[in-house]
């Protein structure tokens, strides 16, 4: 945990968004209504691309492999562009990460299975919205 962290990753279909959630002086940046107008841009800009399209670059699937194999693909991506470090950086800096995917788990093997490795589920579906948080910390 970085102790200076001030701000927060937000996943969403595969995509990761951040903002800045603290002051460097450690008060409050956002408000209740800024993280909502946020979270709803991340939503909207998020749900330009298919599900089916993001999930050919989703990194968060990576971390269910060993550690050590882990390490190993993380190295080749870092190694690649200092983008994908920086990236990485952010990520790993972060106070915390919110995932806001639309999942409504069956059942409790489902919902279990979806906080460990997330899902495979990669239809549309056009009835309401159910929002999931998981906190990745």
């Amino acid at each position: 945990v970085n102790p200076e962290s001030t701000h927060v990753v937000v996943l969403e279909n595969n995509q990761f968004y951040f903002f800045q959630a603290l002051n460097p002086d450690g008060s409050v940046a956002v408000n209740e209504d800024d993280i909502l107008e946020i979270l709803t841009a991340i939503k909207s800009d998020a749900s330009q691309v298919s599900p089916e399209l993001s999930s050919r670059n989703a990194l968060g699937v990576l971390t269910t492999l060993s550690r050590r194999e882990w390490a190993v693909v993380r190295d080749s991506i870092v190694s690649h562009s200092t983008n994908n470090e920086t990236s990485l950086e952010i990520v790993d800096g972060a106070l915390f990460v919110l995932v806001i995917d639309n999942v409504a788990p069956n059942s409790i093997s489902e919902a279990a299975a979806n906080m460990l490795h997330g899902t495979y589920n990669l239809r549309s579906e056009e009835h309401s919205i159910e929002y999931q948080v998981s906190l990745a910390t």
